[in-house]
């Protein structure tokens, strides 16, 4: 099984949502007929403000999260316009994702916004340490 594809995570702190019940990410305009395994990456810089988004919704942050690598993979099992999740925005599309895999290893990735294909030696590194 190959993965096809890394979701990029400058819009959020996505290390930290790999540790809560995060079920949806809600996007503007990026969708993608695409279902199926993706890796999930914490961006260089996390978005202005997050951290403190993040603290309001009762989600402490640790100030070491590694930032610049593929920290998981997802099932990207739907995007929707509606979504009962906590995370969804009105009017975004929201991807639904299901079976989160947290890497033992982060694997060092700079990545781009929405999905792209992840050089061979991440995808090797990534699946390398899935079951």
């Amino acid at each position: 099984m190959a993965a096809p594809g890394v979701l990029d995570g400058n819009l959020a702190l996505p290390t930290s949502t790999m540790k809560t019940s995060k079920t949806a990410r809600s996007e503007l305009f990026i969708t993608t007929d695409y279902r199926g395994t993706i890796a999930t990456q914490a961006g260089k810089n996390p978005a202005p403000g997050a951290r403190e988004k993040l603290h309001a919704m009762g989600i402490d942050v640790p100030e070491d999260l590694p930032t610049g690598v593929v920290y998981g993979v997802v099932d990207l099992a739907d995007i929707v316009r509606d979504h009962p999740s906590r995370w969804a925005v009105d009017d975004y599309w929201h991807w639904v994702f299901n079976n989160r895999r947290t890497l033992a290893r982060p694997v060092p990735l700079l990545g781009k916004q929405s999905l792209f294909l992840a050089p061979d030696e991440v995808e090797r590194a990534v699946m390398s340490q899935l079951p």
